[in-house]
């Protein structure tokens, strides 16, 4: 599976519609979205830079968003995925357009990225060769080229000690965006995209519970453990 393939998972089930920084005092919870700029499928006018806003992709996407949603900052019901044409001033066509143009400017994101930190042959190869763990990384071009060059640095390490088990790179990935400076926001990406993963992509791998990349199942040691005490028990009796 591509990166374009990849794409609507994370437009459709992860990032929503349209938000805009007024709604924040609307919104149940609205605080959680901090200073994030106007966005739409989570491409952030404000916090993104250039690679969100310039380019024909991009400014076609925010002409729509414009056009469209422009008139509705101030309507939480547009909080959520509400690029669909559900209001009757909006053609359910706008939709299927922002998706196409979001999917056209992450793509680039990725590309950059991974040209920028994935250099490394092996890590790039294994990733783009297993979809739930290029999913972290297409993800991660959302989350931004810091965050990206973070997890990027855990693959190619893991690599260089010996962990080229895709399975395992993706849940110590996992692992660190749940751990990822303790912001809520990473935990909860990092659950929406293990539910991706389980219901489309083949299922979750076994959870890494190791640094060094070795897979979990500490019930196997304590049975092992238990079996050693009984067979030391029988023999001190003997």
């Amino acid at each position: 599976m591509t990166a374009a393939e990849l794409v609507p998972y994370i437009q459709n089930l992860v990032e929503g519609g349209y938000y805009h920084p007024d709604m924040k005092a609307k919104l149940k919870g609205g605080e959680k979205m901090g200073n994030s700029g106007e966005t739409m499928f989570g491409m952030d006018r404000v916090a993104g830079g250039k690679a969100v806003t310039v380019g024909k992709p991009q400014e076609a996407f925010w002409k729509l968003v414009d056009q469209y949603y422009g008139r509705h900052h101030a309507d939480t019901s547009y909080y959520g995925d509400m690029a669909d044409g559900k209001k009757a001033d909006i053609p359910a066509t706008v939709g299927q357009q922002l998706r196409q143009y979001g999917k056209e400017i992450i793509l680039q994101m990725l590309a950059n990225n991974t040209s920028n930190y994935l250099q490394d042959t092996t890590a790039r190869n294994i990733i783009y060769n297993y979809p739930p763990l290029l999913l972290q990384f297409l993800y991660a071009s959302w989350n931004g080229p810091v965050f990206f060059g973070v997890i990027a640095n855990v693959v190619k390490n893991a690599i260089a000690n010996g962990t080229t088990d895709p399975a395992k790179l993706y849940s110590l990935v996992s692992q660190t965006r749940r751990s990822y400076k303790n912001l809520d926001l990473y935990r909860i990406g990092a659950d929406k995209l293990d539910t991706i993963v389980a219901k489309y992509l083949g299922g979750l791998p076994t959870k890494v519970t190791k640094e060094d990349g070795s897979s979990g199942g500490w019930w196997k040691w304590l049975l092992a453990g238990v079996a050693v005490f009984g067979l030391v028990k029988i023999l001190s009796k003997k």
